[in-house]
């Protein structure tokens, strides 16, 4: 997470597709571990508005949160994903 590295007072969230067996949660459990103990974990579909939109308002649009200002989306490999 070079990231974290390049911006230590960054608050990070992950946005997992699904976070059960054989997930990447699963394989990585102690980089994920951090973020799940700080409720910075959320598994869902992030093409979904509805979920999106749920996830901001309820984990990130806190008033004790920092600004908004870097989205890192690795996001799907699939071709037909990417418009």
């Amino acid at each position: 997470q070079a990231y974290t590295q390049f911006m230590p007072k960054a608050e990070a969230h992950s946005i997992e597709i699904t976070c059960g067996k054989n997930s990447a949660t699963q394989k990585n459990k102690i980089m994920f571990e951090k973020l799940r103990n700080n409720n910075r974990l959320h598994c869902g579909d992030a093409s979904n508005i509805d979920f999106l939109s749920t996830t901001w308002e309820k984990h990130m649009k806190r008033p004790d949160a920092p600004p908004l200002r870097v989205v890192i989306d690795d996001g799907s490999h699939y071709a037909s994903h990417m418009a």
